[in-house]
């Protein structure tokens, strides 16, 4: 098996956290409020009716567009009009009930009528940044694309939205739309009462002492505050700390949705959770607080170094615990770049690593085989990736979270890699470049560069490489050589590289093995294009590079390595 060691980097995990939180902060305007019933505490520690959503990634969730101004020459009608009328455009908003609570679930039937004589192309958008304005759930029917009325023709839609702000007593609904023909813009505005309404949240924060895997008597823990996060309304945010006996209480929560989470002496976190408060309150909550992940080492190990383009990857996963205790309610947190080549530990495949954790018991090795489809991007660039880091369920603490990565080649796409040498942007003639799979082994393709520099790969297999450079007498590269780059099938790589005067001991071509080898492209001399025709593929190593340092991990894109690769 071949093995490829590359952990998380710190930083990148820390960058992922940050982004994690904005995307929560930002969610939480839009968020559909949850059922109103109030969560009971079970054995477990974990209330009924409450459930805790996966963490947010940035390449999954869909985000509404900037909001606009508000056009100043739009003038609707009276704001509580059912109907209104601005130019040609008509709208009519019928709300669900006459009134709703704070933070409860609205529905609002919007129709837009063009009583024109022409036709008319719109684009709709709902202000949410007014302090009054309802959150619409994004996206709306209506903002999926332009759509076109015909003369005297209307469209109807059902919205959901919320009113979060616990400070509003009437809520408004914004709605705006432009003419994506002649950039006019009418806004519309629809009122609807709000009943100010609160309730109270209250129970236990502890520590599992005896590892049973919930609370008894006598674990509370004192010292550990609790925020809770509005996700209808950000500006609402409520702190509690638990007593000596990790009893905590709010007696005035604004109707909503609320993120939990926590933190105490000792290092202490609470995972952050779900909880809906509505006017009966809640009671008897458990919240359990976890020390610093300690003690726990990991592996992962793709069950075969090659895969098919369609086949989905089997990934071993070894969790050993050091120590005395079990370790319950682990999970894998992977994939947080939200790259297409890695996988991203969701679905059945991954059992209860994706649910609600794994016990590992003391001194013991827990050994997991684990599955899902293939990542949508992993043919495209040659390989797939798995890259996780593993938790108690949703604590965040990358200081001490252990982790690992691996990788398996998913031969078969082509690519095209162009670029220029050049000094100064004068391109030099006359540099020969072999093109040779990083870690070592046969050359893929050679290329010389053209009159004016340019050089070019067209159709060699994708995947990561080692670019080796041979200037002409008086010239040397002036950074890394070889220098690394990636090929990749969807896209053309484009290069660029600095020569500059002077003698410099060329690089030593790696060797190959005296086996058989398939024939590699071959150049031509005429350049087609401006550029010379040798068959290679693409690189991107700025785009690669970038992506990587957001991901914090160069496990989770590529896993590039710069040494040959080590057996087990």
């Amino acid at each position: 098996m071949l093995r490829r060691p590359n952990p998380l980097a710190r930083l990148g995990l820390a960058l992922s956290a940050a982004v994690l939180g904005l995307a929560m902060a930002s969610a939480a305007a839009v968020a559909d409020p949850a059922d109103p019933a109030a969560p009971a505490a079970t054995e477990t520690g974990e209330p009924t009716g409450t459930t805790v959503p996966a963490p947010p990634t940035e390449s999954t969730e869909s985000t509404a567009p900037t909001e606009p101004d508000a056009p100043v020459d739009a003038q609707p009608q009276a704001e509580d009009a059912t109907t209104q009328s601005v130019q040609d455009i008509q709208a009519t908003a019928t709300f669900g009930k006459p009134s709703y609570n704070t933070g409860e679930k609205m529905t609002i039937t919007l129709t837009v009528k063009n009583a024109g004589t022409t036709p008319v192309s719109l684009n709709a958008h709902f202000f949410s940044s007014q302090p009054d304005a309802i959150g619409v759930n994004f996206p709306s029917p209506f903002e999926e694309g332009t759509f076109t009325l015909a003369a005297g023709a209307s469209v109807t839609h059902d919205l959901t939205g919320a009113m979060g702000n616990p400070d509003v007593g009437t809520a408004k609904l914004y709605a705006w739309f432009s003419d994506a023909t002649s950039g006019t813009a009418q806004l519309f505005t629809f009122t609807v009462p709000i009943r100010q309404t609160f309730g109270h949240a209250r129970g236990t924060v502890y520590v599992d002492e005896n590892a049973n895997g919930k609370y008894d008597t006598g674990e509370g823990r004192g010292g550990v505050e609790l925020t809770w996060r509005n996700q209808l309304h950000e500006g609402a945010t409520f702190t509690a700390t638990s007593d000596s006996t990790g009893r905590f209480a709010i007696d005035k929560l604004p109707t909503s949705t609320y993120f939990v989470d926590g933190s105490g002496p000792d290092g202490l976190k609470v995972g952050y959770r779900q909880v809906v408060v509505d006017e009966s309150g809640v009671d008897g909550l458990l919240f359990r607080a976890v020390g610093p992940l300690v003690g726990l080492t990991v592996d992962l190990e793709f069950a075969k170094d090659t895969y098919a383009r369609d086949e989905a990857p089997v990934v071993r996963v070894t969790l050993t615990n050091s120590t005395d205790d079990p370790l319950i309610g682990i999970v894998a947190n992977c994939d947080r770049g939200g790259f297409g080549t890695s996988l991203d530990g969701s679905g059945p495949g991954w059992g209860d690593l994706a649910g609600e954790g794994v016990t590992v018991a003391p001194h013991t090795a827990l050994v997991l085989q684990v599955t899902e489809p293939m990542p949508a991007d992993a043919y495209e660039y040659g390989f797939v990736t798995v890259g996780c880091d593993f938790s108690y369920k949703n604590v965040e603490d990358f200081d001490h979270n252990p982790h690992d990565s691996d990788r398996a080649a998913v031969p078969g796409q082509r690519g095209d890699l162009e670029g220029v040498l050049a000094d100064d942007d004068t391109g030099i003639a006359g540099v020969r470049l072999v093109l040779v799979p990083e870690g070592g082994g046969c050359a893929v393709a050679e290329a010389t560069t053209g009159a004016d520099g340019r050089f070019a790969f067209h159709q060699v297999p994708v995947g990561d490489y080692d670019l080796y450079m041979f200037p002409p007498a008086g010239w040397h590269v002036e950074y890394d050589n070889p220098t690394s780059t990636s090929v990749v099938g969807r896209w053309t790589g484009q290069m660029y590289i600095e020569l500059a005067p002077g003698a410099a001991t060329p690089p030593t071509l790696p060797s190959c093995p005296a086996a058989p080898q398939a024939p590699a492209p071959q150049g031509r001399t005429a350049p087609v294009d401006g550029l010379p025709d040798t068959g290679a593929s693409i690189a991107v190593p700025v785009l690669v590079g970038t992506l990587a340092l957001l991901a914090g991990t160069g496990a989770v894109l590529g896993t590039r390595r710069r040494r040959p690769l080590e057996k087990d």
